[in-house]
């Protein structure tokens, strides 16, 4: 997979980052579809304590994320013959 995308997690504006991120609990259980490189997975876990399962179908992108997690699966969610 050759995605180009790591974008920086934006929470200083009423961007999509801080509406998911606000919209979370502190210690909940998450599901991160499409991680990147985990910049909001980082987040999850150090600042609100949750318990992150990642998914990601970059391996790059994800070998970053997955530090930040408890499970990870890097797969094509598309592909639904894997799924």
């Amino acid at each position: 997979m050759n995605k180009k995308y790591n974008l920086h997690l934006i929470l200083d504006t009423e961007s999509a980052h801080k509406k998911i991120i606000d919209s979370i609990q502190k210690d909940s259980v998450v599901l991160e579809v499409g991680t990147s490189h985990g910049h909001m997975t980082k987040y999850l876990k150090e600042e609100l304590n949750c318990n992150v399962t990642g998914i990601e179908i970059d391996p790059e992108a994800a070998k970053d994320a997955s530090q930040y997690t408890s499970e990870f699966f890097v797969i094509d969610i598309d592909d639904i013959e894997l799924l």
